[in-house]
């Protein structure tokens, strides 16, 4: 029985030795792999324009700017002045709800750096408790970070908050869980600049590894080799 089954085999193998080789091929090509950690994401909003509004022009990495998790219309506006580079987005309204950015998914780590403008009041020392009757004074603002998962619901049991006030102040958010956006304001108009976001869960931020189906393809491919090459020596 074991005779009569390599007879019709080799003959097809001394035939069609290409058609084989042909198909490992394809099948190396065609096999699937899943990333389960994607790439670190930099945005430092360098290519865009001043006076732009910065919406889903990142859209091709994941990264939506917009007012809401629901209103997709954005009032996000580049302005001259970044941290490390001549532009930057920047909320341009004082006391406004400020902007959600959509995070690809899978992230749970949100870096950059942010410049919140200082506000002047004419102050009074018993209300204010700093400067005197009649004197102006800086009064220093804050921007807060809250984070949302993939069902709208906050993260984190409190704001992220930044301090800063007239100078760029680094600030990194990162969760245990994957963040599906992020809510960012501030008490006045601030700017945001060189944005990092990245997956650093279980200790890595970028791992591609193949799927079980990959393996299975991978196997019978090499299968399909090794009988090309028996057939190819046979003629």
């Amino acid at each position: 029985m074991r005779k009569m089954l390599e007879v019709p085999i080799m003959a097809f193998l001394k035939s069609t030795p290409m058609v084989i080789c042909s198909s490992f091929v394809l099948l190396l090509l065609i096999s699937p792999v899943s990333t389960s950690h994607a790439a670190p994401i930099y945005i430092d909003f360098d290519s865009l324009s001043s006076g732009a509004i910065v919406s889903d022009q990142y859209g091709a990495l994941g990264v939506f700017f917009q007012n809401s998790l629901t209103d997709t219309a954005s009032d996000v506006e580049i302005l001259d002045g970044g941290y490390d580079s001549t532009i930057n987005a920047i909320m341009t309204t004082s006391y406004s709800d400020g902007f959600y950015v959509i995070l690809p998914e899978g992230m749970n780590s949100f870096e950059g750096f942010v410049y919140e403008d200082s506000y002047y009041v004419y102050g009074d020392e018993d209300y204010y408790d700093e400067g005197g009757e009649g004197e102006y004074y800086d009064e220093g603002y804050s921007v807060y970070i809250q984070a949302y998962d993939i069902d709208g619901l906050p993260m984190l049991s409190s704001e992220y908050v930044v301090h800063s006030t007239d100078v760029w102040s680094a600030f990194s958010l990162t969760t245990s869980a994957p963040i599906a956006a992020l809510h960012i304001y501030g008490t006045m108009s601030f700017k945001i600049d060189s944005i990092q976001i990245q997956n650093t869960m279980n200790g890595q931020a970028a791992v591609t590894t193949p799927e079980p189906s990959s393996f299975l393809l991978l196997g019978v491919g090499l299968l399909a080799f090794l009988a090309c090459r028996a057939g190819v020596r046979q003629r």
